[in-house]
């Protein structure tokens, strides 16, 4: 990914996590971890070839299109979490009423796709890193 697009997504997951609505709680010790980078995933279709990523917002869908996000777990060293809170900033009016939330178990690369775009290196739904792996992520946990 080129730093320019890294840097603009990074800036743009840190602003949603610095304005969080005044009802939200407040994270403890003022610890906030932002988003370093993801990855947009559709299983529809050739849609399944491609990746959206390094994208300024994301769709909440959770069956056919999947969002993979990660952070910089280093602020965590030394720590017990017990809990953890995902803030999401809606794009228009509608309203999430449930998600499902996991995990990936496997490397995967963002990519800097629009509109589902193929592109050699990156992370797809049907390929870990298009084209030379194929096969699905090898393991993944889900909570609701």
């Amino acid at each position: 990914t080129a730093p320019a697009a890294k840097a603009g997504a990074a800036s743009k997951a840190m602003a949603a996590v610095a304005a969080l609505p005044p009802t939200a709680r407040q994270p403890i010790d003022g610890l906030a971890l932002p988003v370093t980078r993801d990855l947009w995933l559709s299983n529809v279709g050739d849609e399944a070839l491609g990746n959206n990523g390094s994208a300024p917002s994301w769709k909440l869908k959770s069956n056919q299109e999947m969002t993979l996000f990660d952070i910089d777990p280093k602020p965590l060293q030394g720590r017990v979490v017990r809990a953890a809170t995902l803030h999401l900033r809606p794009k228009g009016t509608a309203i999430a009423l449930r998600g499902t939330v996991g995990s990936v178990g496997a490397e995967w690369f963002e990519g800097t796709g629009n509109g589902y775009e193929v592109q050699a290196g990156s992370s797809t739904f049907r390929s870990r890193r298009h084209p030379t792996s194929h096969g699905p992520f090898p393991a993944a946990t889900s909570a609701r």
